[in-house]
């Protein structure tokens, strides 16, 4: 689908499977059917920068991948170097700087840099101007052309039609398939910056773009790429209720500000305490419930986590039963030998 040695960037609406795609060529997800074939491991540069950093400081951020490659010393500092100048955060000024202290903008470049460091051949990019203002947008894309002019394969997804026309290749994608696929041959200058001075002119011709292929086809060897050994366990993460707390659609709860959450959440805490009992507890069960839907939780996955707690419900239900005392105001319900059931010990239980 991506040509060598090309910058292609992918489109579509909205759910359409484009951060999936990706996902699914760098080896993270593994397919339903079909297969990925590449002259290497892509490299890909997620769109959720915050869960992407782990490094205490931005230098060493960046240095993370280039040190696992195995690299060291003076090459390792020169990767970093080279990599966080591409992106605008010189390594003197912001090589020292925490991660956490980085405004947003700058984590995105941060993360960009981190994978450019790897220096891979093929890289991709899930909307990586997204959350920057038109200067660093104008810059990033400079930044995939620079990538490309040396070599790289770069793919990148992107909802803006400029960002698109800046690249040599545009894919489409509904419902998870490819609807076209065009090659953009431009002459002179076609594309202009926009109004908020976004994309820079282009200076590219048809006859560069073809010197720039033919410097690139030297015949690479095509292999399978199958997933990475800990897909199946992402997989499986992902469909966890603890890492998913629903789905990506819009929902009533969605809605709500962060404030408005949790005085819901005080408001259901403190019922149950100051109205003990079961009804009241029943009550506000219901109220979990109904906020779990508008949120839009699956309902299979309550359902299913309730069921794994059952077993411990019982065992520690029927340990009151059975060892908490008898007082003279208890009302025996049923008795066989040592086993008395009282009024007391069924609304402890519940």
């Amino acid at each position: 689908m991506c040509k060598k040695g090309c910058l292609t960037a992918l489109m579509g609406p909205s759910g359409c499977g484009k951060s999936t795609l990706l996902e699914i060529a760098a080896g993270l997800l593994t397919p339903q059917k079909g297969s990925v074939s590449s002259i290497g491991r892509p490299l890909l540069a997620l769109q959720d920068s915050d869960h992407g950093l782990f490094e205490e400081f931005a230098a060493d951020e960046v240095a993370f991948g280039p040190r696992n490659q195995g690299f060291s010393g003076k090459d390792l500092i020169a990767r970093v170097e080279c990599a966080m100048d591409m992106v605008g955060l010189p390594r003197e000024q912001f090589g020292e700087r925490q991660t956490y202290s980085l405004s947003g903008g700058e984590k995105r470049k941060l993360s960009l840099s981190s994978i450019i460091a790897m220096e891979g051949d093929i890289i991709l990019f899930d909307e990586p101007t997204a959350g920057l203002d038109a200067k660093s947008r104008k810059n990033i894309i400079e930044m995939l052309q620079k990538l490309v002019a040396d070599g790289k394969t770069v793919l990148f997804t992107t909802h803006r039609e400029e960002e698109a026309f800046a690249s040599d290749y545009v894919i489409r994608l509904e419902k998870s398939r490819p609807v076209s696929i065009k090659e953009l041959l431009r002459s002179e200058s076609v594309v202009k910056e926009s109004k908020d001075a976004f994309i820079p002119e282009q200076q590219d011709t048809s006859g560069e773009l073809k010197q720039r292929k033919s410097k690139t086809a030297t015949n690479p060897v095509v292999t399978e790429q199958p997933p990475l050994a800990g897909a199946q366990l992402l997989r499986f993460l992902s469909q966890q209720g603890s890492f998913r707390a629903g789905n990506s659609t819009d929902s009533l709860i969605k809605k709500i500000s962060p404030l408005g959450k949790y005085m819901v959440f005080l408001s259901i805490f403190v019922f149950s305490l100051v109205a003990p009992g079961v009804i009241c507890s029943g009550i506000a069960v219901c109220i979990s419930f109904m906020y779990a839907i508008l949120a839009g939780y699956p309902l299979k996955k309550i359902f299913l986590g309730l069921f794994r707690v059952i077993p411990w419900l019982i065992l520690f239900f029927a340990l009151q039963i059975f060892f908490l005392p008898i007082t003279p105001e208890c009302k025996v319900l049923w008795s066989y030998g040592v086993l008395v059931i009282t009024d007391t010990k069924l609304l402890s239980g519940a």
